[in-house]
């Protein structure tokens, strides 16, 4: 999507894309039974037995993804063996490229797709608004799907305020990647402590005007934690930026610069399995944010297997459903009652530390706007 040619795929296929299609819709959601909580019980049951007697019949589900081949293989044997559903997969070389294929195919009246999983931007800005995304709500029918005390806040994470995408994982961001054997944990305990002026030339950060941790760091700080002045303070620490992560890491660990704003939560995990022992994460006391890491999901609509979509969709956001797709991809559930054994540590959300919902559109369409104002607050040429 940040090339001029998807740009131009995108705009010419949005009419087509908006054009009148079959009708394939999903099943409608059961009408309300009345107050009693069996009569209730007894909707639901019945609506969801109805409804994956239905995706049996239909066979299969078919899911666009960029997810590894295990949290594939994962989904798929489940699917199968809960419900009978095979689950059919078309991989590319990310989200971006899977969108443009969808519009390509819709494009040409084909209709493959029921859902998709993975990144927020690419489905936001190409298929959304070629009326290619259903609203989500109508097709709960797991109580505990909606339960939102069973999840983190108290609250679905929703990615925009139509509801046509909705995050199933939420990790922790590192607010600041250290050398601990030269950092101690409360020479950090605020962000306003990276001003100290012990620290002037010593902070290395990974370049915020790309899109990339850096990027997301000053967006959240300046966005959703902190505000704009506080940037251009640190600005006047003269940080070093760099674009390679796996060497800003090195630099760290070997003591180079004992400070890293923009960490990569995946290369901390490749060093720390490495050996590397002294990158510390800590999350000052103004808290950091949150980020689904390609984990949500959305619908499409004119899908060839309504059923088997809609059986998808709330199995997968199930606690079963949860412990499956999150444990293949490595990443801690935006829901609370579902184990965290495969995570990361410095990635999962601690008691008492504030997070921010950086998760939402807004937030991430802010990441563009701070790309342009890091390049001016830190005076970067590049």
């Amino acid at each position: 999507m940040k090339t001029v040619i998807g740009a131009l795929l995108a705009s010419v296929l949005l009419a087509a894309a908006c054009a009148p299609a079959p009708e394939a819709a999903f099943p409608a959601p059961a009408a309300p039974s009345g107050a009693s909580s069996v009569a209730a019980r007894a909707s639901w049951q019945q609506s969801w037995d109805e409804t994956v007697a239905a995706a049996k019949k239909e066979g299969s589900v078919t899911i666009y993804s960029s997810n590894t081949p295990e949290t594939r293989q994962m989904v798929g044997d489940a699917m199968r063996a809960k419900f009978g559903i095979r689950v059919e997969w078309a991989t590319g070389g990310g989200s971006n490229e899977l969108v443009q294929k969808i519009l390509a195919e819709r494009n040409a009246r084909l209709y493959n797709v029921d859902a998709m999983l993975g990144g927020t931007m690419s489905i936001m800005n190409f298929l959304k608004p070629a009326g290619a995304l259903l609203p989500l709500e109508q097709f709960f029918i797991l109580p505990e799907v909606t339960d939102t005390s069973k999840w983190f806040q108290d609250k679905l994470w929703w990615v925009d305020k139509e509801r046509t995408h909705l995050a199933y994982a939420a990790i922790a961001m590192p607010g600041i990647v250290v050398n601990s054997d030269v950092v101690r944990p409360e020479e950090m305990a605020s962000y306003r402590d990276l001003l100290n002026p012990k620290w002037k030339g010593k902070i290395l950060m990974d370049d915020p005007s790309t899109g990339g941790p850096g990027n997301s760091w000053v967006t959240a700080i300046g966005y959703n934690i902190l505000d704009n002045s506080f940037l251009e303070e640190l600005a006047r620490q003269e940080p070093e930026f760099h674009t390679e992560k796996r060497t800003e890491h090195e630099w760290v660990a070997r003591g180079k610069y004992p400070v890293l704003i923009g960490g990569s939560t995946d290369t901390i995990f490749q060093l720390k399995n490495s050996g590397v022992s002294n990158l510390a994460v800590i999350a000052p006391r103004e808290g950091t944010w949150l980020s689904q890491s390609n984990g949500a999901i959305t619908l499409l609509n004119n899908a060839p297997h309504p059923n088997a979509a809609k059986v998808l969709f709330n199995w997968i956001l199930s606690a079963e459903g949860q412990t499956v797709v999150c444990r293949g991809q490595g990443l801690q559930s935006a829901r609370i009652d579902v184990p965290t054994d495969w995570v990361d540590s410095f990635t999962i959300r601690q008691p008492g530390v504030k997070y921010a919902d950086a998760i939402n559109l807004e937030s991430q369409v802010k990441k563009g706007e701070y790309a342009q104002l890091a390049k001016k607050i830190f005076n970067i040429k590049r």
